[in-house]
């Protein structure tokens, strides 16, 4: 068996067409296609808190093929290829309003660089860049900070704004990288590149887009400062809420590296942090976003709906 037929759990992954055979075949199927792990945890346990029992999946476990991202103009990341999992299922399903899944899909940078029209006109998109920015909320994190990590001398409120510009910099960036067309990704490590003083936290831009871009044995090479030319005309475009200007992963890597040296050395890890915000998240506070309401309104059972 080839590899690419392998999920990252090593299950064998299903083929589009045998997904859609099987949605064609037995529509009562209740299942919701997310990004990733992360994501599945989250929708799960609020699905199962509203007595809801829909099997909530990660793209992982389905075989896109690239071809079909890159017809559909999009690059083959998972975002990408769920959203091409979406749009091939409402084109190719027998009964795609009876029969669709419910698929979920990451912001990302939609709010700062619009697509020209919707790949998957059914799916749902997170409220802010991704998952993880459901977390950057003062009373999450107030919680996080006191229960879950017995954080000493920094509120919530001060560390949101000591990360809040480093982070909305680092977004832009990327989107600059992307808009410029280079193939070129930021390194990971993007905290190696940030030094905290008394009252904010500073990074050095130019010398990670430097690095960043002798990764790659590209030619032409965009320099840095053109990058970030891009990045400060982005700037003028930046939406009002910073959660739709932050990249979620960047969220947990500098709140994490933040917070080090207020808890103690057994929490200093991203994937604990990470998994953390995810407690403190408080179901009555996520039905009052846009996604949660309507994840509700579309997993109602038929019983539910007569009812109202």
């Amino acid at each position: 068996m080839p590899d690419y037929m392998k999920s990252k759990s090593g299950e064998l992954r299903r083929l589009i067409r045998e997904q859609i055979l099987i949605y064609d075949e037995e529509p009562s199927f209740k299942d919701v296609f997310v990004e990733g792990p992360f994501d599945a945890r989250i929708i799960n346990w609020f699905l199962k808190s509203h007595g809801r029992r829909h099997n909530v999946l990660p793209i992982d476990l389905i075989f896109v093929p690239t071809e079909e991202v890159k017809a559909l103009g999009l690059d083959d990341g998972e975002r990408d290829r769920l959203l091409t999992f979406g749009a091939l299922l409402e084109k190719q399903l027998r009964n795609p309003q009876v029969s669709m899944p419910i698929i979920i899909v990451d912001l990302d940078r939609d709010a700062l660089v619009s697509p020209l029209e919707p790949v998957c006109r059914t799916c749902l998109f997170t409220d802010f860049t991704s998952m993880e920015m459901y977390g950057y909320d003062t009373e999450v994190m107030e919680k996080l900070l006191s229960l879950g990590l017995h954080a000493k001398g920094i509120t919530a409120q001060e560390t949101l704004k000591l990360i809040e510009p480093v982070l909305i910099e680092l977004f832009l960036i990327r989107a600059a990288l992307h808009i410029a067309g280079t193939g070129i990704s930021l390194r990971d490590n993007v905290v190696k590149y940030c030094k905290r003083n008394a009252e904010s936290v500073e990074i050095k831009v130019r010398e990670l887009l430097q690095h960043s871009i002798s990764d790659y044995n590209i030619r032409p090479r965009q320099t840095p400062e053109q990058i970030m030319s891009i990045a400060s005309e982005l700037r003028t475009k930046l939406p009002d809420d910073a959660r739709l200007a932050i990249r979620g992963h960047d969220f947990t890597q500098l709140l994490t590296w933040v917070l080090s040296p207020h808890i103690e050395k057994c929490f200093r890890n991203d994937a604990i942090i990470t998994n953390g915000l995810i407690v403190a998240l408080e179901k009555l506070a996520l039905e009052n976003h846009s996604l949660f309401f309507q994840l509700l309104q579309r997993t109602r059972s038929e019983e539910e709906a007569v009812a109202d």
